[in-house]
Parts: C-alpha cells; structure tokens; sequence
C-alpha cells in the first residue's frame, strides 16, 4: 500500500500504481462515491495504456497537444515533445498537485479546465497537463 497526498489536503492510501491517482478528480468526487472514482481510474488507465492526447504545458511556448502512453509494465510515462520521446518513472513522482497551481500554469491560465488538470512533481520539476475528457 503506498500513500498519496493530493493538494490542497487529499490523501489516499490506495494500491495502486501512482499514475491511476493523478487522474482521479478529488474534488469532484464524495467519499461515499467509490465506485465512480474506480470506474474513472480504469477508464484513464485504458485510455493511456492504448495513448492519449493530453494538453501538456511547458516552460516555454504555449501548451501543446501531446501523445501520452503508459508503459507495458505500467511503471514509466511516455509522451512526445515535438519528434523526441520523453519518459518519466512513475516512481520519481514526489507529488501530485490536482488543479492549476503550478507557476507554468499561470502562464496560461484555464479556469474551465481546473477540474482536468494536474502536475507531476518529480526531481524539482512539474509535468503539468490537462487530461481532456
């Protein structure tokens, strides 16, 4: 079992790989509503096991659209930027912020797309994405 803490002040303890959280809405979601959240992590896992296009949002330029994958054995994040691939273990992930919190998202703010967004912190950088339902 591995504890997740979600901002503002979510935590789980849940036995799962870390990339299912990150795509869980907290704040959308009651406690009373479990199989929601269950049906949604599955669906999000499914989703990136087959490739996604999420919004990513980088240190420079605007946010692009790019193709996110998860690793066979689930432990790695695969996107492309531009022609390069970039990977991110999922085990480097110190923290998940839920929302727009992060000084990259305030560079282009999207209060319509707070419920969908999300950042990686990991080795003193953030991943940060909208995952577009």
């Amino acid at each position: 079992m591995r504890r997740f803490t979600l901002e503002p002040s979510f935590v789980f303890l849940i036995n799962v790989n870390p990339i299912m959280m990150w795509l869980v809405n907290v704040s959308m979601v009651e406690a009373k509503t479990n199989c929601f959240v269950e049906i949604k992590i599955s669906l999000a896992i499914i989703a990136l096991e087959k490739g996604a296009y999420l919004l990513k949002y980088g240190r420079r330029g605007k946010p692009k659209f790019c193709p996110f994958r998860l690793s066979n054995d689930e432990t790695v994040l695969i996107w492309f930027s531009g022609k390069e691939e970039k990977h991110l273990k999922l085990s480097h992930v110190s923290r998940i912020i839920s929302g727009q919190r992060t000084p990259i998202f305030q560079r282009y703010p999207r209060p319509e797309k707070e419920y969908q967004s999300f950042s990686l912190i990991y080795s003193e950088r953030s991943l940060d994405v909208d995952f577009l339902w």
